[in-house]
């Protein structure tokens, strides 16, 4: 992802800092249940961020497809049409060519509209998911200090809640066209 824009790559990499925390916090702590839950949870962790990491990539390509696919030029076109269509001279008398090309250039604006908005609902989701990976990593380090087990029953909710994230951002992205 070298080449997406700063606020594409932001997620991911607060999504690693937050995994390096993870493993900090996880070195920090006692043998024990705690840790060994906690070893098992890491894997709820990898999978999120590959999940960040693959699902970014397919919005990246989304939003460059949408870019590359002039979505303005799309909007204006319909826009002009719209207009001759209102500026005709004989406004009882449709143009079968022209309402043809607008009813087409509807579905184009509608179909790049949504993908548009799926999308930017994508990016919002990656910054709840680095924020629940950085929350869950902060609670990581206090378990480390404090190790105790009803603050990792806590977390393992927390863990699920992350899980269902992941698989709402998945399935959001896969309704693109």
């Amino acid at each position: 992802m070298e080449l997406s824009p700063p606020h594409w790559r932001r997620p991911v990499e607060r999504a690693l800092v937050a995994r390096r925390v993870w493993n900090d916090a996880l070195t920090r702590l006692p043998e024990g249940p705690v840790q060994h839950r906690l070893k098992a949870d890491s894997s709820i962790m990898d999978d999120a961020i590959v999940a960040l990491t693959e699902e970014l990539r397919r919005a990246l390509d989304a939003s460059r497809l949408l870019q590359s696919m002039r979505t303005q030029e799309a909007l204006d076109e319909l826009k002009q049409a719209r207009r001759e269509l209102a500026d005709s001279k004989n406004p009882g008398q449709l143009d079968p060519a022209l309402a043809t090309r607008i009813v087409n250039l509807e579905a184009r604006h509608r179909a790049l509209t949504q993908a548009a908005n799926l999308v930017e609902d994508a990016a919002d989701r990656f910054g709840e998911i680095a924020t629940r990976l950085e929350t869950l990593a902060a609670q990581a380090t206090a378990l480390s200090l404090v190790p105790d087990q009803a603050s990792h029953h806590a977390m393992h909710q927390q863990l699920d809640d992350l899980s269902i994230a992941v698989e709402t951002l998945r399935s959001s992205l896969n309704k693109l066209p």
